[in-house]
């Protein structure tokens, strides 16, 4: 299975959810199996229904007896090619099936994602930067285009956060 990240700029063709036909740039996340696409607010829905489906299920077990066949066709997983006997869930797009072993990988990448970005963070504490028109270190005063951001402080210039540093290394010794 492939995940498409929306945000990249390397768009050559357009895929579309085979679900609600939004295109892969209308949506936050596309994943790609082998004869459809889900995206990701269509990944949500089918994780409430299975969520739903599980809660019925505990309140009425009774309602939840195996199907019977009411065909002879075979369907299977558009994504994984796994038929309805191989899976505990199916369900149903338009001409498309999603199982739920494939919804859980799709579910894995997105916090994969998401964990991906907090990691590639920028950290909380000091933060170089630096500005081509330069900004006003509030301590000295000077415009300056090289500066370090302090959290709930502001940005300072490197000779002020050098001065500050000092000050701060020359308190711990003397206490």
């Amino acid at each position: 299975m492939r995940f498409f990240n929306t945000t990249s700029a390397d768009r050559v063709r357009t895929f579309c959810c085979s679900f609600c036909g939004k295109p892969r740039d209308k949506v936050p996340k596309m994943f790609a199996g082998y004869h459809a696409h889900i995206c990701s607010e269509c990944l949500t829905l089918c994780n409430e229904i299975i969520r739903e489906d599980a809660e019925s299920q505990l309140l009425q077990p009774e309602l939840f007896a195996p199907p019977q066949p009411k065909t002879n066709r075979n369907l299977e997983c558009s994504f994984c090619g796994k038929s309805e006997h191989q899976v505990q869930r199916l369900i149903a797009g338009p001409g498309v099936y999603v199982c739920h072993e494939c919804l859980e990988i799709c579910n894995e990448m997105l916090r994969d994602d998401a964990l991906m970005e907090q990691i590639n963070a920028p950290p909380h504490g000091l933060t170089h930067q630096t500005m081509p028109h330069g900004i006003h270190c509030p301590l000295c005063g000077q415009v300056v285009s090289d500066f370090t951001f302090i959290p709930h402080r502001g940005p300072l210039c490197a000779l002020c956060l050098e001065a500050v540093k000092a000050v701060i290394e020359a308190t711990d010794e003397t206490v």
